[in-house]
C-alpha cells in the first residue's frame, strides 16, 4: 500500500517537479549593512523547492568564525542575520533546499565577504577572478559550528563536545582546550572524527567538577588556524551540577547490644531489605558481619537468616572475647556482590560494643577500613 502510494505521488506533476530538482539555492542580492555594533547581512535566495537552511558565517578581521542562523521574511524570499560587528568584519552566505542540494555558498572561507565593502562573490565571477582573490589572501583557518547542550551538565560524569569543523582544506588537527575558570589553559583533549566533518571530544569524568572553561581549536593542512569560543575571551564556561546522594541497595535495622560480659557471645540481629524509596521488597542473597576486637584483627561471620526478624531478617553471634571494645558493620550483597552495602553507611564507621564486667565509659570510635570488604564495594 505505501509502495502504490508513492509511486502515484510520484506520477502527479508537482512530486515530478520535485524529484527533478538537482540544483541548490540561487543567492543574489547580497548587502551588508551597519548601525552602531550591530551588522545586519541580507540575501535574496530562492529555490524551486524551497530553501530548508541559510547561515551567514562571520568574524572580526582574523578571528574565529561564528554562524549566525538567516531568517526569511513572512512576505519575501529576503533572508536577513544580525549579529554583532564592526567595518572589518568578514562574512560569507551557505544555504541548502529542502532536498538536501547545495550548499551554495556566496563568498567562502577564504574569500569572505567585507561588512565595510570589498568586492563580492557574484555568482557570474569567473574562475580566473576567484583564483586571484585567493592566491593574495592569506590563509583563513576553518570553520567552526558548535552549540552548548541543553541541559545541566552532571558532576562526576564525562562531558561531549561535539562539533562540526571544515574548511577549504582538510582538517589536520583538531582539539579541545580545557582550563579551570579564570586560569592559564592546563589541558588539550584530542577531539577525533566521528562522521563528515562532526568531530567530537570527551572531558573525563575525573575533571567534571566545579566550572571549568574550553575552547575548540582547529587547523587545516595549509596552516590556516581557528579557535573557537563565546564571550570577549572566546571561552565556553559549564558548571557541573553536584550529583545527588546515591541511594544505598540495601537498609538496615539493627540494634546492637552496647555492653556484654567478658567470654559471652555478642548477638547481632539485623533486619535487612532493599531500598525505601521502592515498592518492591529486595532481600539480600548474604548478609556477613565483620568484627574486629581487641586484637585489631580484621574477622567475618555469615549470617544466617532469622524467620523470627521478619522478612530479609538474619542473625548471628560473635564469639566471645575477653574485655575490651569489639567493633563490626554488617554487609549485605547480591548474588554477584556487584550491589552491596553497610548498614552505618560508610566504610570507616563501626557499631562498639564494650566486653566488660561492671558498666564502663563506651569505647573510642574506630576509623578503620576492614580488610574483609568486597573490592567491588564503591
Amino acid at each position: 500500500m505505501r509502495f502504490a502510494l508513492v509511486v502515484v505521488c510520484l506520477s502527479l506533476p508537482g512530486f515530478r517537479a520535485l524529484a527533478d530538482d538537482v540544483r541548490p539555492p540561487a543567492i543574489s542580492e547580497v548587502s551588508a549593512s551597519r548601525k552602531g555594533h550591530k551588522v545586519e547581512v541580507r540575501a535574496l535566495i530562492t529555490d524551486e523547492t524551497g530553501v530548508l537552511s541559510a547561515t551567514c558565517h562571520h568574524r572580526d578581521k582574523g578571528g574565529s568564525w561564528e554562524a549566525a542562523s538567516m531568517r526569511k521574511g513572512s512576505m519575501d524570499d529576503v533572508f536577513r542575520a544580525s549579529f554583532n560587528g564592526g567595518t572589518e568584519t568578514e562574512y560569507w552566505i551557505e544555504a541548502i533546499d529542502l532536498l538536501g542540494n547545495g550548499p551554495a555558498t556566496w563568498g567562502t572561507v577564504s574569500t569572505p565577504m567585507a561588512v565595510g565593502g570589498g568586492a563580492k562573490a557574484d555568482a557570474g565571477s569567473d574562475a580566473s577572478s576567484h583564483s586571484a582573490a585567493r592566491k593574495n589572501a592569506r590563509p583563513s583557518g576553518p570553520v567552526v559550528q558548535y552549540r552548548k547542550p541543553a541541559g545541566e551538565a552532571l558532576a562526576g560524569q564525562e562531558f561531549a563536545v561535539r562539533a562540526r569543523i571544515r574548511g577549504d582544506s582538510p582538517i589536520s588537527s583538531a582539539g579541545l582546550h580545557v582550563r579551570e575558570a579564570g586560569q592559564q589553559r592546563d589541558a588539550t583533549v584530542p577531539m577525533r572524527r566521528v562522521e563528515g566533518d562532526t568531530y567530537e571530544a570527551r572531558i573525563p569524568a575525573d575533571r567534571a567538577h566545579g566550572t571549568l572553561e574550553y575552547r575548540i581549536a582547529a587547523r587545516d593542512k595549509r596552516g590556516g588556524q581557528t579557535v573557537h569560543g563565546e564571550a570577549r575571551d572566546k571561552w565556553f564556561s559549564v558548571t557541573f551540577k553536584p550529583a545527588g546522594p546515591v541511594e544505598p541497595p540495601f537498609s538496615f535495622v539493627i540494634n546492637p547490644p552496647p555492653r556484654v560480659l567478658p567470654g559471652a557471645p555478642i548477638p547481632v540481629r539485623s533486619q535487612i531489605t532493599g531500598p525505601l524509596t521502592t515498592d518492591d521488597v529486595v532481600v539480600p542473597d548474604r548478609a556477613r558481619v565483620l568484627y574486629r576486637g581487641p586484637d585489631g584483627r580484621d574477622e567475618v561471620l555469615d549470617m544466617k537468616p532469622d524467620p523470627s526478624g521478619g522478612l530479609g531478617g538474619f542473625k548471628i553471634e560473635i564469639p566471645g572475647r575477653p574485655a575490651g571494645p569489639v567493633y563490626f558493620q554488617v554487609l549485605a550483597c547480591d548474588a554477584l556482590e556487584s550491589r552491596c552495602a553497610l548498614d552505618t553507611g560508610d566504610k570507616r564507621t563501626w557499631h562498639a560494643v564494650s566486653v566488660a564486667k561492671t558498666p564502663v565509659p563506651p569505647p573510642p570510635a574506630l576509623d578503620a577500613v576492614s580488610s574483609k570488604l568486597p573490592s567491588t564495594m564503591p
